[in-house]
């Protein structure tokens, strides 16, 4: 049994891990609030969707009005240390993760408030959902981020650099 974490990851990727027979799930967490849910869904169909299935019992999940998750609970950090300052937590810690919730009461991650890019017509771009959408098996790595005026999405690509020259 094995359990994700840190970011949203691609239902390709856990249809081909729990197709393999390794039981993946979605879990979603942060050091402030602990691990507060994973999807526990029993067949593949449902685990491969990509939630983070539905919080746990000792703590409380809800979406504000900018579509950010709130969590609070008994699981939670009391009080966090900033800049040397000890401050409290308040009753609901904004996390900052985009969140969607289905109808069957389960979480999806949809990415970082602070990483959204706004483009020069006002919509939101969302580089981790940009990202999701290359497969670029001839790089090394790549990243989709904003540009220095946060306005359009880059993409940088590092290049294997055993590629030959008829691959690049």
């Amino acid at each position: 049994f094995c359990i994700s974490g840190g970011s949203a990851i691609k239902s390709s990727t856990l249809e081909l891990i729990n197709g393999m027979g390794y039981h993946l799930c979605n879990g979603y967490g942060m050091s402030e609030i602990g691990i507060p849910s994973v999807d526990l869904s029993r067949t593949m169909k449902d685990r491969v969707l990509g939630t983070i299935g539905k919080p746990f019992s000792s703590v409380a999940y809800r979406i504000d009005c900018d579509g950010k998750l709130l969590v609070k609970g008994d699981s939670l950090c009391g009080r966090m240390i900033v800049d040397g300052l000890d401050c409290p937590m308040g009753e609901w810690f904004n996390t900052g993760d985009l969140m969607t919730r289905d109808d069957q009461g389960r979480y999806r991650i949809g990415g970082r408030a602070s990483d959204l890019v706004f483009g020069e017509d006002g919509e939101n771009l969302n580089p981790e959902f940009a990202e999701q959408v290359f497969e670029l098996p001839q790089c090394k790595n790549f990243t989709v981020t904003g540009d220095e005026q946060n306005e359009k999405l880059m993409l940088i690509v590092q290049i294997d650099p055993n590629l030959d020259e008829g691959s690049k």
